[in-house]
């Protein structure tokens, strides 16, 4: 399965967080990035994230437990300024 071989890796890596598309397995929707972020903390992985998003607005999407689990395994750096992107 995917997600098992990103949990191998001493280093999870995510860009964009927030703009994933469901999981669906056997039917069931899933939030591919809330089980990982939950393995990763688990497993004592190195977790390096990238997001637009507000921290209200990864609360909202992804849930209290999920933004818990990012507040107590991660460092936030804010990056402020005019977008690169063209």
């Amino acid at each position: 399965e995917f997600h098992a071989k990103i949990l191998c890796a001493d280093i999870i890596y995510i860009d964009d967080v927030g703009t994933e598309n469901l999981s669906v397995k056997f039917g069931e929707k899933r939030l591919a990035f809330c089980e990982i972020v939950d393995e990763a903390e688990k497993r004592g992985k190195l977790l390096i994230l990238t997001t637009n998003l507000s921290l209200d607005e990864i609360s909202q999407k992804y849930g209290e437990r999920t933004m818990d689990r990012l507040v107590s395994i991660t460092t936030r750096v804010k990056f402020i300024g005019k977008s690169l992107r063209k």
